[in-house]
């Protein structure tokens, strides 16, 4: 049995991250289900990395049995959120606990990326398949809100130009979808072992972020998928890209490692890294995107950053 102070923290955990899905269920689906959609799994990741195995047993326990019974969605919900949640967050803990017990390399944190982006995309596949492949059975909904949030942010961009760019952006969603979940479990890892470091509480060695690294499998999917995306039209374009757009976000990842690493001893430092961030979010996303993921690609093959990781 855990100590008492875990369980109590991992029971507390547990509600908390059925509380934050909860809340995010409230909204029905509105653009103030963010954040607690975004943060959902923090407190059972947190339990992973700071709490023994019970503790966080008990947290994910609290948080299946929390949101089937206390919000109201019932077992339907529960699985929901297991399925989203949980499973992540238990291969995750499974894979520390691998990596403790045996001797591994910095590229623990790029193959543990690349894994959960496998997860992602199995999921993409079955969400895809019961639309039989067409994603604008998954997007009509998404279309009409999101045309109304454009047209009340920018009046004055003409109607069509507003109508081509709702139209490329939904070919894509259910990509932009599995994308942001893969995002928002990275971030709420990162935030959740900092959280245990600070507090002392970490039961793992925190990854050096800055040699993350993907197998080259990786790079392989990323390919595959890109060139009948870009060469192709219709639905196949739009499948193919949306598991691109998944592949491809672990190489965004380590173009950025490599931006970190390698401007290190550059002046001006934080400003390039504040542009450079601030560029994939807005105005010049699309190219940003594109040009980070394919420095992830070249240092695949460049290592780049190897006169700089000692």
């Amino acid at each position: 049995m855990g100590k008492p102070e875990h369980l109590a923290l991992g029971l507390a955990a547990g509600a908390l991250s059925a509380a934050l899905f909860a809340s995010a269920l409230a909204e029905s689906g509105g653009f103030a289900a963010v954040f607690p959609v975004h943060f959902t799994s923090l407190p059972i990741l947190f339990a992973s990395v700071s709490l023994g195995g019970v503790a966080f047993a008990v947290a994910c326990a609290t948080g299946a049995l929390g949101v089937a019974v206390g919000s109201g969605a019932g077992p339907y919900g529960g699985l929901i959120y297991t399925g989203i949640h949980l499973v992540p967050v238990g291969l995750i803990y499974l894979r520390l606990q691998f990596a403790r017990q045996t001797a591994d390399t910095p590229a623990f944190a790029g193959r543990l990326v690349s894994e959960l982006t496998v997860l992602a995309a199995l999921a993409l596949l079955i969400v895809l398949a019961g639309a039989g492949f067409d994603p604008s059975r998954l997007t009509e909904d998404v279309a009409v809100a999101f045309g109304q949030l454009l047209g009340a942010a920018a009046p004055d961009v003409p109607a069509d130009a507003r109508a081509a760019f709702i139209e490329e952006f939904v070919r894509y969603f259910p990509g932009f979808v599995a994308v942001w979940w893969l995002l928002s479990l990275v971030i709420c890892a990162v935030l959740a072992q900092a959280a245990a470091r600070r507090f002392g509480m970490a039961r793992f060695p925190t990854p050096p972020y800055r040699a993350f690294e993907v197998p080259v499998w990786l790079v392989g999917l990323f390919l595959v998928t890109l060139l009948p995306a870009a060469l192709l039209q219709g639905n196949v374009a739009s499948v193919t890209g949306s598991f691109a757009l998944l592949f491809g976000t672990p190489l965004l990842l380590q173009g950025l490692a490599v931006i970190h690493t390698v401007s290190r001893s550059w002046p001006g430092r934080r400003l390039l890294l504040f542009a450079c961030y601030g560029s994939l979010i807005w105005p010049f996303a699309p190219l940003a995107w594109a040009l980070v993921t394919a420095l992830g690609v070249i240092e695949q093959f460049g290592r780049f950053r190897r006169p700089h990781l000692v």
